[in-house]
C-alpha cells in the first residue's frame, strides 16, 4: 500500500489514453473475415471482388407497390432516383427512372417525355411491357409482373468501405422517408444489409452494456448493501473493458457479430472473482481500523487461486487462435487480453479503493439475508441417493441429445425473425427470390475468344440448368441476357439462335454495349476480357441444402463442360465450408482446453488424483450445453462455438475455489468430509454469489436481435447452473470416495 498514489495516478493516465484510444473502434460484418486468408474459398471469392467490383459496391433500394407504371408513383421513382444521383456517394445510379437510350431504342423519345412530366396511361404501360420482358432489365430491375422495382446505387470507390457504406446508407434511409406513399421501401443489397448489421452491433452496445451495470448493481446490492462495495466491482471490470477496446481500436480490429459479446464477457467475470476477494476481505477485517492487515491477509489467502482462476479462464478463451477461424481467433485472443486486464485491476486498483474505505462503509450488511443460503448448503451436504440418481437420468438424456446435433450455417442466420433486419432481410428474400450472391466465374484461356459460340453455348447451358433450380435460384444474370438483348425483335423475349450468329458482329455490338454501358457490362465481364461472369442470387436456404446443389453443379459441370475452366464461388459456397469447420474448431478447442487446464491442475495441487477427480465436474457442463442444444434444435455455428470455452474456464474456476479452500482445510481435519463440510460453509456461498452474477450477466444477452447473443446467453446460464450443480454436489461426493 506504499505505492498506492503512484500507482492510482498511473492508471488514471492509463485509462485517459485508452478513452481517446477506444474512439476508434469500428463495427464490421464481413463474412469473407470468418476464413483464414489462405483459404481457397476465401481467395476465389476475394478474387472475385477484384475483377467484378460491383458485388460489392452497391447498396439496392426496394420498392414494392401495385402501381408502379402509373403517373403519380414513376413520377416519385423519378424524384428519388435524381436526389440519390446528386450524392456525391455514388457513381451511378440504375432504375427504371433513368434507362439508357440504346437499351430502350425506338421507345426512348418517350420515354424523356415520361421522365420529364406525366404523359397518357397507355404509355406506362407500353414501359411496362418493354421493361418485364426486357433480358437485361427483367428480374435485374424489375419483376416479371411490375410490382417490384429497384433503384441500384453504385457507391464510388471513395465510399466502398466500412465508414462509406454507412454514410451512404444513412443517406438512403434518410432520403427514402420522404417517400412514405410507395406501399414498401427500403434499402437492401449485401453493401446495404452490411452497414445495417454494423449499425445494429453498434446499437446493441450501446444498450446492452448499460443494461447490464444496472442489474449488476441491484444484484450486487442484495448481495453486498453498501453503494460503494458495489461500484468498486463495476468500475474494476470497467476499465478493464475500456483497456480491450483500446487494443482492439490500436490493431484496428473491428467488432463483428462474434466478437460484439467481449465487453460483455469481461464485464461478467471480472465482476463474479470479485466476490472470493470480498468474503476473505471481510473475514478479516476489524472494527480496530487495520485495513491494510485484512487487505494483506485477504490478497494473501486469495492470490493463488485467482491467480489459477484467471489463467484457466485464459486458456479456455486463447485455445480459441489454434482454429481454423479468423474471427474466433480475434475473439480468443482479446478476450484474453480483457480477462487479464481484469485481473490486473483486480490485483492493483482494488485494494487501492478499499485501503480508502472507512471501516462503516467496509462493513457491509446486504439486504438479502442467507438464511434460505444455508439451508441450501446444508442440503449440499447432505445429498441423498434419490437425487444422484435423478441427476444422472438428466446427464444421460442430455448426452443422447448429443447425437440430434446439427452443423447447419446460414448467412444470414445470426437474427431472431421478429427483428426488423430480419424482417428486411427475408422481404429481400421473397420479392427479389433470393438474397445471396453466387458467382459462376469462367476463365477464357489465353488464345481463345472471349466471345466465342462455345463459350457462349456454355454459358447459355449452365443458365438454363441453374434456372431449373428455382427452389434454390432466385434469378440468373450473364453474357446470355445480353446477347438476346442485341438480337431481340420486339418487346417479346427471343433468345437468339447462337449457331446462326456472326460471331464478328456479335463482339462488335458487345463491345458497344460495354461503351454505352460500362456498369452493366462490367458486372459480367471483367476488365482485362479474360474472366466472364455467371451472377445468381439464391435463397438462403442453409448450408446443408448448399451442400447438395452445389454437389450437384459440380457434376453437372465435370459432365458437360469438363474443358472449361469454371470456379463456383460467392457466399452460399463459404456457408457451406464454414460449417464444416465449425464441427471440427469445437473439437479442437475443447480438446486443447481441457490437456492444458489437466495439466495446469496437476502443478498447481500437486495431485494427479485431484485433477481427474476435477476434470467430471468440468465435463458436466459442456455435456449439459450440447445436449439442450440438440434437443432445443440450436445449429452449430461460429457465434455459439465460443460458448465452449467461457462455460468450460467458469466452471473450471468454481473447481478452483472449491479445491484450494479443500486443501487447505483437510490437512488440519481427521477425514475428508469435515474438510469438505467446512469448505461448503466457507466456499459455497461465493460460488453460488458468483454464479447468480454471472447468470443475471448472461441472462441481458436473451434480449439482443443478434441469435448468436441470444443463445450465448441461454447456454452459458444452461451451462453455469450445471457447474454449481457439479462442483457444489457431485465433486464433494468424488472427494469423499476417492481423495485420501
Amino acid at each position: 500500500m506504499k505505492y498506492r498514489f503512484l500507482i492510482l495516478i498511473f492508471n488514471v493516465g492509463l485509462i485517459g489514453f485508452c478513452l481517446y484510444l477506444s474512439q476508434g473502434i469500428r463495427f464490421d460484418f464481413n463474412f469473407q473475415e470468418y476464413f483464414p486468408q489462405q483459404n481457397q474459398d476465401r481467395i476465389s471469392y476475394e478474387k472475385l471482388l477484384i475483377d467484378f467490383p460491383t458485388e460489392e459496391s452497391e447498396i439496392i433500394i426496394l420498392i414494392k407497390d401495385d402501381s408502379i407504371f402509373s403517373p403519380p408513383v414513376f413520377s416519385e421513382i423519378v424524384q428519388l432516383s435524381d436526389s440519390i444521383r446528386r450524392s456525391e456517394a455514388f457513381k451511378e445510379v440504375q432504375g427504371i427512372a433513368n434507362l439508357p437510350s440504346n437499351i430502350l431504342r425506338a421507345f426512348a423519345p418517350m420515354y424523356d417525355k415520361m421522365i420529364a412530366g406525366p404523359v397518357p396511361d397507355r404509355f406506362y404501360e407500353s414501359l411496362k411491357n418493354r421493361v418485364t420482358s426486357h433480358p437485361i432489365l427483367r428480374n435485374q430491375l424489375i419483376s416479371d409482373d411490375g410490382k417490384i422495382t429497384v433503384i441500384r446505387c453504385i457507391l464510388q470507390k471513395t465510399y466502398a468501405n466500412d465508414q462509406g457504406r454507412k454514410i451512404a446508407n444513412d443517406y438512403l434511409n434518410t432520403l427514402i422517408k420522404n417517400y412514405p406513399s410507395f406501399e414498401s421501401i427500403y434499402t437492401t443489397g449485401f453493401s446495404g444489409i452490411r452497414a445495417d448489421y454494423a449499425e445494429l452491433l453498434k446499437i446493441e452496445q450501446g444498450k446492452l452494456f448499460p443494461m447490464a451495470l444496472i442489474l449488476f448493481l441491484l444484484f450486487l446490492w442484495l448481495f453486498l448493501g453498501r453503494t460503494i462495495m458495489i461500484l468498486l466491482p463495476i468500475i474494476n471490470s470497467s476499465i478493464a473493458t475500456l483497456f480491450t477496446m483500446a487494443l482492439m481500436a490500436i490493431t484496428e480490429t473491428p467488432f463483428t457479430i462474434v466478437s460484439s459479446g467481449i465487453p460483455m464477457l469481461i464485464l461478467i467475470i471480472g465482476v463474479a472473482d470479485t466476490f472470493h476477494i470480498y468474503h476473505h476481505f471481510k473475514h478479516h477485517l476489524t472494527e480496530d481500523g487495520k485495513k491494510a492487515h485484512a487487505i494483506i491477509e485477504a490478497y494473501q489467502l486469495m492470490a493463488k487461486s485467482c491467480f489459477l482462476t484467471t489463467l484457466t479462464t485464459i486458456v479456455g478463451f486463447i485455445a480459441l487462435i489454434f482454429t481454423d477461424l479468423p474471427v474466433l481467433k480475434e475473439f480468443g485472443l482479446f478476450t484474453s487480453c480483457g480477462i487479464l486486464f481484469s485481473y490486473y485491476t483486480m490485483m492493483t486498483l482494488l485494494p487501492i479503493w478499499l485501503s480508502f474505505l472507512s471501516y462503516p462503509q467496509l462493513n457491509f450488511s446486504p439486504p438479502f439475508k442467507w438464511a434460505n443460503m444455508n439451508y441450501l448448503i446444508g442440503r449440499f451436504q447432505n445429498v441423498s441417493g434419490r437425487l444422484l440418481f435423478i441427476l444422472m437420468i438428466i446427464v444421460i438424456g442430455l448426452s443422447i441429445g448429443i447425437y440430434r446435433l446439427q452443423d447447419e450455417t446460414r448467412v444470414y442466420q445470426g437474427l431472431k425473425k421478429e427483428s426488423v433486419l430480419s424482417k428486411k432481410i427475408l422481404a429481400t428474400e421473397k420479392n427479389l427470390g433470393g438474397i445471396l450472391p453466387m458467382s459462376l466465374v469462367l476463365d477464357v484461356p489465353e488464345n481463345n475468344m472471349l466471345y466465342s459460340k462455345s463459350t457462349l453455348n456454355s454459358i447459355r447451358n449452365i443458365q438454363n440448368h441453374l434456372l431449373d433450380e428455382n427452389q434454390i435460384v432466385g434469378s440468373v444474370f450473364s453474357v446470355d441476357n445480353i446477347v438476346n438483348f442485341i438480337f431481340q425483335k420486339g418487346i417479346s423475349e427471343v433468345p437468339a439462335d447462337l449457331n446462326s450468329l456472326d460471331m464478328q458482329e456479335v463482339t462488335e455490338k458487345l463491345d458497344r454495349i460495354s461503351m454505352d454501358n460500362p456498369t452493366i457490362m462490367n458486372s459480367i465481364v471483367n476488365q482485362d476480357l479474360k474472366r466472364l461472369h455467371i451472377k445468381t442470387r439464391l435463397k438462403d436456404v442453409g448450408s446443408g441444402r448448399f451442400e447438395s446443389f452445389i454437389k450437384e453443379l459440380n457434376s453437372y459441370l465435370e459432365s458437360n463442360h469438363a474443358g472449361e475452366q469454371w470456379t463456383i464461388t460467392g457466399l452460399p459456397n463459404m456457408s457451406l465450408q464454414l460449417s464444416k469447420l465449425v464441427s471440427w474448431n469445437i473439437v479442437l478447442t475443447i480438446s486443447i482446453a481441457c490437456i492444458a487446464i489437466f495439466l495446469g491442475f496437476i502443478l498447481f495441487f500437486k495431485s494427479l488424483r485431484l485433477a481427474i477427480i476435477s476434470l467430471v465436474p468440468n465435463i458436466i457442463p459442456l455435456i449439459s450445453i450440447l445436449g439442450f442444444m440438440g434437443w432445443a434444435g440450436i445449429e452449430l455455428q461460429p457465434s455459439v462455438v465460443i460458448v465452449f470455452s467461457i462455460a468450460y474456464g467458469i466452471a473450471v474456476n468454481d473447481t478452483i475455489h472449491f479445491l484450494y479452500q479443500y486443501r487447505l482445510l483437510h490437512p488440519h481435519k481427521i477425514d475428508s468430509t469435515s474438510s469438505i463440510r467446512l469448505t461448503l460453509q466457507l466456499s459455497g456461498k461465493a460460488i453460488i454469489q458468483s454464479s447468480i452474477i454471472l447468470m443475471v450477466g448472461f441472462s441481458i444477452f436473451l434480449i439482443s436481435d443478434f441469435l448468436g447473443l441470444y443463445y450465448l446467453g441461454l447456454l452459458l446460464i444452461i451451462g453455469i447452473l450445471s457447474a454449481v450443480i457439479s462442483d457444489l454436489i457431485i465433486l464433494p461426493l468424488l472427494l469423499i470416495r476417492f481423495s485420501k
